[in-house]
């Protein structure tokens, strides 16, 4: 364990040395009064009771409404012998699995039905068999599997980090006396480098340990392979390493721990970083798990505002196959670093939000990097208690509110039913009657809203989406338009040529996305007059979202893989119109300017931000967003005449859009300003 002395001497000298922590603790806001914290506390346990005992209410309603349903009734005859067992046995695995996924067995059982009822037992024995099974937990002995992105480092880590020695010492060993590794403690905080002390038998805390270290101390090295794991770990993330031995383990390059080695950690460790202003991005996935629109957008922006002279470090989550439960791993995107935690994939309603284990991981990323801004995007299981650790380190802090997660329960604004609920203010009432647990949706309102009204400015990605959280109580002046994006098409991009026009859909699988209207839509529609292209978003894992016979009856379709950002313009020139008859509103609809962006006619429901870069008859055609395909079919055909009287090289008008390069500018020019507005100094 880090000795009190040790720990005493660090608190001094980061008191001492970081001048933007002094100047901005004397402006630090006041903790929330103590009776509104007990409140919250103690609404916060009620909620958590509660929603225990509803999912347990729930899910045996639910499992009681699965075997007593027509469907189960007929295929009770089926349900016997050998072959039954054993298939019940599978579908118990992957029933495990879908539970663990899904955040346990209320959503799961739910998430079965929906399934039985769209696409019958075929469908859901399709799906058993086909879902991948859930990632083990890996201890944090066995957290270093071979993945492609966790190579190498480039960067030097005090090129991003703040100084800090780890030293790893065998308990007898040469610093077995408090007192030494106190006096190292304090020879470093003279140079203004922090210092923790860790004992060979915690490998555990060791390892996370490494991710905000800048240099490694090891003496009385152990056995391998408990130091082996470490010192490769040191090596990837290019620490210096000191050890009292001169190869502890073959084919390492070791720094002899003498009165040398102790004069060149000495000169090396203070080391200062650039004084460029230190940007901290969240987001619950990051490169190389570009899942989401707001992921793209973070990855797109951040990349450019590396290179406008800003120091960019993200905050993600990572699967627990990769790293252990909120264990830190630190890799590279290009020239960004990335600070990995392991996020479970099985976490509670109350977790989603408001989850205490991501405390220690942000507190270890935020005293490593000093960020002198931290912006959020989509924390959905990292949730907002980082945003109050920002408020007591008095770092300011801005949040782009990619959806509605931060005022709906069910994030997307689609109710029970799978319908959107066309809710603009919102009221909790109607709420209740739609949620698991009105109680905690209650609670959830209530954190997430004082989390925002704490941030410096909120950023939405279409003027839609700014009025809609204005329209539920946020001030307009604290609202700010960050259009989103796209990336610019290629130079040398051409359509492909085709005599069947070529409709494109990349919603998935979901009646919510419109789906279901595509395929009325289409039904009729002869082969040589148009091709539906559908992107299936889960071939790259292995398996299919559709059922083989879920285009039946339609004449020309191809299922193709999802694009990239790569492949997008290759994607895009395959296409002639882009459909997105989506049943929800939606804050901006990344796919429909990117088609937009390289000349595709976008078909589009009148669905919020989705529409406002839309010249109806000039670049495409916008139908009600409530259409069971009837508008979508008419849609269809005026398109296809229209494509007619134009001729066959005919192509859109080329349209007005927000390039990624136009979203950093504005982005770096509103970082500035918050920076400038909170008196705060730059770290150094």
């Amino acid at each position: 364990m880090r000795s009190s002395k040790s720990l005493a001497i660090r608190k001094e000298n980061t008191v001492q040395t970081d001048k933007r922590e002094t100047h901005t603790s004397s402006v630090t806001p006041p903790p929330l009064p103590e009776l509104q914290r007990l409140q919250n506390e103690v609404a916060r346990l009620a909620a958590d009771l509660r929603q225990t005992q509803l999912e347990r209410d729930a899910a045996n309603a639910e499992l009681n409404r699965l075997l007593t349903s027509r469907s189960w009734a007929v295929t009770r005859p089926l349900r016997g012998g050998f072959t039954a067992l054993r298939l019940a046995r599978h579908a118990l695995q992957r029933l495990r699995d879908a539970m663990h996924r899904n955040g346990g067995l209320l959503p799961a059982v739910r998430k079965l039905i929906d399934v039985v009822g769209t696409e019958g037992l075929s469908g859901l024995r399709r799906r058993l068999h086909q879902a991948p099974p859930a990632a083990p937990v890996t201890s944090a002995k066995q957290w270093f599997p071979i993945a492609d992105f966790l190579t190498t480092i480039d960067r030097q880590p005090t090129d991003i980090l703040v100084p800090k020695v780890l030293l790893i010492s065998e308990p007898g060993g040469a610093f077995a006396d408090a007192g030494d590794a106190a006096q190292l403690a304090e020879e470093l905080a003279q140079l203004g480098v922090a210092f923790e002390n860790l004992p060979w038998s915690q490998p555990d805390a060791c390892l996370k340990a490494l991710a905000t270290s800048t240099a490694v101390i090891m003496l009385g090295v152990p056995t391998p392979p408990q130091a082996t794991e470490i010192i490769k770990e040191a090596q990837r993330l290019r620490l210096p390493i000191y050890a009292d031995a001169d190869e502890p383990t073959p084919g390492t390059d070791i720094i002899k721990w003498d009165h040398h080695g102790h004069r060149q950690l000495m000169d090396s460790a203070a080391t200062r970083r650039s004084r460029k202003p230190r940007i901290l991005t969240v987001n619950i996935f990051y490169s190389p798990r570009s899942f989401g629109g707001a992921t793209i957008i973070a990855e797109e922006v951040n990349r450019r505002l590396q290179a406008d002279d800003l120091e960019i470090s993200v905050f993600a989550a990572l699967p627990t196959d990769t790293v252990p439960s909120y264990a830190l791993r630190r890799y590279e995107v290009g020239e960004i670093s990335v600070f990995g935690v392991g996020m479970p994939e099985a976490l509670s309603p109350l977790q989603m939000f408001e989850n205490p284990g991501m405390t220690a991981p942000f507190q270890q990323a935020l005293e490593a990097i000093q960020p002198d801004l931290v912006h959020f995007h989509c924390v959905q299981g990292i949730g907002i208690l980082p945003m109050e650790q920002c408020v007591t380190a008095g770092i300011p802090f801005v949040v782009t509110l990619h959806d509605a997660w931060w005022l709906c329960g069910r994030q997307f604004m689609v109710n029970r039913q799978g319908v959107y609920c066309n809710q603009h203010s919102i009221d909790l009432d109607i709420c209740a009657r739609c949620v698991d647990d009105a109680a905690l949706n209650t609670y959830r309102s209530e954190r997430l809203r004082q989390v925002l009204d704490k941030a410096q400015l909120l950023l939405t990605p279409s003027a839609y989406f700014a009025d809609f959280y204005q329209a539920n109580g946020f001030p307009a002046e604290r609202v700010r338009v960050n259009r989103n994006g796209v990336r610019r098409p290629g130079v040398s991009v051409q359509r492909l040529p085709s005599r069947t026009p070529r409709f494109g859909y990349v919603g998935g699988n979901d009646a919510i996305k419109g789906v279901n209207s595509i395929i009325t839509a289409f039904r009729g529609l002869p082969a040589e007059a148009a091709k539906l292209v559908v992107v299936d978003n889960t071939m790259n894992l292995g398996f299919s979202c559709y059922a083989p016979d879920r285009f039946k009856g339609l004449a020309n379709v191809e299922v193709v893989p999802a694009y990239t950002q790569a492949t997008i313009d290759e994607f895009f020139a395959g296409i002639d119109v882009l459909l997105f008859p989506t049943q929800a509103k939606e804050s901006f609809g990344l796919v429909v300017r990117e088609a937009l962006a390289r000349n595709v006619w976008v078909i589009c429901s009148d669905a919020g931000g989705v529409v406002e870069d839309i010249l109806p008859g000039e670049n495409g055609l916008i139908i009600p967003m409530d259409d069971d395909g009837t508008a979508l079919k008419r849609a269809v055909h005026d398109t296809l005449a229209h494509f007619r009287s134009q001729g066959a090289e005919y192509t859109p008008p080329q349209t007005r859009i927000t390039w990624f390069e136009d979203q950093t500018t504005e982005l770096a020019t509103i970082y500035r300003e918050v920076l400038n507005r909170t008196g705060t100094q730059l770290s150094g």
